[in-house]
């Protein structure tokens, strides 16, 4: 149990009979005869690690890796025969019960995904152990063991397992319990498959310039992030190609020289390949790229820019948008404006449309343009007048500018959405694709226009349907900050599927009429044969750390007290943290549930800017390389 846990009044909705439920997921449960199944462990009676709860209830929380996913073995029990089947494999066993008379078991937590050169940790508890139990740790691929650890643990712990470099693809995890006094067999032993991502760290690559000339000199950083973006000083070789594909620089062995921090420099000659040039980095058996171009290049006597709107809010009503064209210096440029503009877009259910536009399709303005001109962007000349309502497709505009020296420029934009619906509905990625019949069921849906800006002041209405004619739940809500919130107070215990239908009806306040097509998402029932249920409440905003967060927990199990919480969240939680929280019943059922929690970004280490004697911030500044730089500094901070 979690410090700080609480509890309070009783709060559940319960069904006659006892309960239990699959510790991880809808699971169908193995019936009466089976061999006991993973998950499978009686509970102890009396205190719950410091809490008087009631004999039935034991919780365990495991903060687990926010980077991967979590592959867990639920809790299993000791064999007491000579041997036992578990998820990952089957395991045997020669070896007495760890404790005659008492209920033992064990629960194995470790990341879906290993890395390759990273250690992982793979999270151990024991049950009702009065000593420490030796627990190895093994994975192995292709039938050859390929990393192992061992460490003693009594109650909870954690195994560090070193993944090799350059490994990749499926590999088995097996674990072994022994009691290190006696030289029997294990007294418990498990495996399971995980996925190993030869990917143990990421490279990125800068360059001083996105342009060089002939005899400038190329200055390249190269930074190395393990998966949780800490420096790595991992080995590394580089090289440079032309635009011919010929290496024309090559460095080995190469250190950081700080903080995962390596530099290189490559002088260009005064005659260089002209073109598109590569800096490649090797890294772990992994190849990571940048380009960088030389040109004997001479600057445009102008540039220009198209500035769209948005989005179109309305098809039958014109838009304004504008092209600016200045030269370099600054000056406005004066002479002839062109401008071309088509839709092109695609139709969910129907052929494409419009992918090539044909003559009726173009839209063409003859303008003056003085440094800056409007133009109008009417998109029910460019479109036919029955275009279905999930039409979504772009406006391509280009613009030409002929100045009064002749000179001229050509830009291109297709940025600008076109589409009936102005709303999107998407359903939060936190929404669960699962219910608990007799508990409370919590979605979001997220509502933004077509540029991906929240959507304020939309009603939709959210149903919840058994059957097309069996609705047990109808809400409108009004989106605030483009979000919607609503909350079924309870779904029928006999309920197997059940559609979620979510549809904007009004826009400010105004009808939209049967313009906007709904969108559903399909809800599946976790399985118990006794219906028995945990259900984590999420918090009410994305955590930040160094505060205290706090998790009620509901149960469809008879109970005399609300459990809720109190977790110290820490910078290792950052972006993203899971919870995990179970108890096994008396018949050896386990109940769990699991709930992912965004917490704000936090760095650890924090930096503090602060100018030099009279020198303000904006003020130009000249700095010496960044290599002198970068050895002086303990953070990971690149200057040029």
């Amino acid at each position: 149990m979690a410090p700080g846990a609480r509890r309070g009044g009783c709060e559940q909705r319960a069904p006659g009979g006892e309960a239990g439920t699959a510790a991880l997921g809808p699971r169908p449960w193995p019936g009466p005869g089976q061999a006991p199944s993973p998950g499978a462990a009686p509970p102890r009676s009396g205190k719950m690690w410091g809490a008087q709860l009631g004999p039935l209830l034991r919780f365990l929380l495991l903060l687990l890796s926010p980077r991967d996913g979590v592959r867990a073995e639920q809790p299993q029990e000791f064999p007491e025969n000579r041997s036992t089947v578990s998820r990952g494999g089957r395991g045997t066993s020669s070896a007495p019960p760890l404790i005659q008379g008492f209920e033992k078991g064990y629960l194995i937590a470790a990341p879906s995904v290993f890395r390759s050169g990273v250690e992982e940790a793979i999270s151990v508890t024991i049950f009702n152990s009065p000593r420490e139990v030796m627990v190895q740790a093994q994975l192995v691929a292709l039938g050859k063991a390929v990393a192992q650890s061992q460490g003693a643990i009594q109650d909870k712990g954690t195994i560090k397992l070193k993944v090799p470099t350059g490994l990749r693809g499926q590999a088995l995890l097996k674990v072994w319990g022994r009691d290190w006094r006696v030289e029997e067999g294990p007294l418990f032993h498990n495996q399971t498959s995980v996925t190993v991502d030869s990917r143990g760290a990421s490279v990125f690559i800068q360059t001083d310039k996105p342009v060089y000339r002939p005899k400038h000199r190329v200055l390249i950083s190269i930074f190395t992030v393990t998966p949780d973006l800490r420096p790595t000083s991992e080995k590394l070789e580089a090289y440079i190609l032309d635009p011919r594909g010929s290496r024309m620089m090559e460095w080995r062995h190469l250190e950081p020289l700080c903080c995962g921090i390596t530099n290189m420099t490559f002088p260009l000659s005064d005659q260089p390949v002209l073109g598109e040039w590569f800096v490649f980095v090797e890294m772990q058996g992994h190849v990571f790229n940048r380009s960088f171009e030389v040109q004997k290049y001479v600057l445009p006597k102008f540039e220009l820019l198209i500035d769209p709107p948005a989005y179109i809010r309305d098809l039958d009503t014109c838009e304004t948008g504008t092209v600016q064209a200045r030269y370099t210096f600054g000056k406005p440029v004066s002479g002839t404006l062109t401008v071309n503009m088509t839709v092109n877009g695609v139709g969910y259910y129907s052929q494409e449309s419009h992918s090539a536009p044909a003559e009726h399709d173009l839209c063409v303005s003859y303008l003056q343009i003085h440094g800056s001109q409007d133009f109008s962007i009417c998109v029910k000349d460019m479109i036919p007048a029955d275009v279905p309502e999930h039409f979504r497709g772009t406006i391509s505009i280009w613009a030409t500018v002929t100045a009064v020296d002749g000179s001229h420029q050509v830009a291109f934009d297709d940025s600008t959405p076109v589409q009936r619906q102005l709303v999107d509905i998407r359903y939060s990625k936190d929404t669960r694709k699962q219910f608990k019949p007799g508990l409370s069921y919590v979605g979001k849906v997220e509502l933004s226009y077509p540029d991906g800006s929240p959507a304020e002041g939309v009603t939709v209405q959210i149903r919840a349907e058994l059957t097309p004619k069996d609705n047990i739940y109808t809400v409108e809500s009004v989106s605030q900050g483009g979000l919607v919130e609503f909350e079924i107070p309870s779904i029928p215990m006999s309920a197997q599927h059940v559609w979620l239908e979510t549809k904007v009806t009004a826009l400010s306040g105004k009808p939209v009429g049967a313009q906007y097509l709904p969108s559903y998402l399909s809800l599946s029932s976790w399985y118990s044969p006794s219906q028995c249920y945990l259900q984590m409440q999420p918090p009410s905003h994305p955590l930040q750390v160094g505060e205290d967060a706090y998790f009620p927990v509901k149960s469809t199990c008879p109970c005399n007290f609300t459990l809720y919480y109190e977790l110290a969240v820490t910078p290792s939680m950052v972006p993203l943290g899971r919870l995990l929280v179970f108890y096994v019943r008396e018949n050896g059922e386990g109940v769990a549930d699991s709930l992912q929690f965004t917490v704000e970004t936090f760095f650890e280490n924090q930096l503090k800017a602060k100018p030099i004697g009279n020198l303000r911030f904006g003020e130009p500044l000249l700095l010496l390389p960044p290599f002198l730089y970068l050895a002086q500094i303990t953070i990971p901070l690149i200057l040029f």
